[in-house]
């Protein structure tokens, strides 16, 4: 199941309305169409997962309006898995444009050991990430994405999607302290910061 899942999530670039519909008229597709995705995914070395993967998917995404049928992923899962009982002064969650236009800050985090997960509104194959990341990642990052391949969309509607993902593992990780407008990643630099002035002066 978790093939056809891919296959309707890259037939309709992650639209999911389109991957519902497919599901509820029960769409045929070929058996052939399967075992071609299945060596794409060896061949290429996608990794993804789906609602069906319980040891993975997040539970906070089944309280979603339109929870993710799929998401495709590169660097570490397990952090996904951890995000609801780790520290959250150790953790960021952030999109894209925090992440790209804040490098300093981002690898300072990093350096420091804080985990990240980046959510993407666009595929992770598409030129402009696949320039941008470094080929091996760090341990301490994991990038996530509704959307396939080379795919990249300017809409608002993926917009959207892409901030519910981000506010929802925000919210899992602060739970009722989540506030939208926090931009917290800020925050834990200066407790980074703090940490190291105190280890130089002991």
């Amino acid at each position: 199941m978790n093939y056809y899942l891919l296959y309707f999530s890259k037939k309709y670039n992650g639209d999911w309305d389109e991957i519902m519909s497919s599901l509820n008229r029960h769409e045929f597709v070929p058996k052939k169409y399967i075992e071609s995705l299945k060596n794409d995914v060896l061949k290429k070395k996608i990794d993804f997962f789906t609602t069906l993967d319980e040891q993975i998917y997040p539970k906070s995404f089944e309280k979603l309006n339109k929870p993710p049928f799929l998401m495709y992923f590169k660097g570490n899962i397990d952090l996904l898995k951890s995000v609801d009982i780790s520290k959250k002064n150790e953790f960021c969650i952030l999109d894209a444009k925090q992440y790209f236009s804040n490098n300093d800050i981002v690898e300072f985090l990093l350096d420091s050991g804080v985990k990240i997960i980046l959510v993407l509104p666009c595929g992770l194959e598409t030129n402009f990430i696949k320039n941008a990341l470094k080929s091996v990642l760090p341990n301490n990052l994991l990038i996530i994405s509704e959307y396939s391949g080379n795919y990249y969309s300017h809409s608002k509607e993926t917009k959207e999607r892409t901030n519910l993902i981000i506010n929802n593992l925000k919210s899992q990780l602060y739970g009722e302290e989540f506030n939208q407008n926090d931009n917290y990643y800020e925050k834990l630099i200066n407790r980074l910061n703090y940490k190291k002035i105190c280890k130089n002066k002991c």
